[in-house]
């Protein structure tokens, strides 16, 4: 998590991070690019889903909307992410 003010950076982390797809949202009657991502780090139980993700190489910053396990890779998370909507208070 972190990026902007009043959010604080808890940790960094290696991840392996996809986009998924990209498209146009209406929120708050505002259209808005919209892009899905696909991060995979090393499994850890303090995730929250009102956490943030910041991909530090391109300043990317992401709302988490799925966390599970992989059942794939034994040890690690798949999380997904929405970017170009960051900001709503989900808490």
């Amino acid at each position: 998590t972190a990026g902007t003010e009043g959010w604080k950076v808890l940790d960094t982390v290696a991840a392996e991070i996809i986009a998924l797809r990209g498209s146009e949202a209406m929120r708050n009657s505002v259209e808005r690019a919209v892009q899905m991502w696909k991060v995979t780090i090393r499994d850890r139980p303090d995730i929250r889903m009102f956490y943030r993700l910041v991909w530090t190489k391109t300043g990317t910053v992401m709302d988490i909307t799925s966390a599970a396990p992989d059942p794939e890779t034994p040890g690690a998370l798949v999380m997904t992410g929405e970017s170009g909507i960051v900001g709503r208070n989900r808490r």
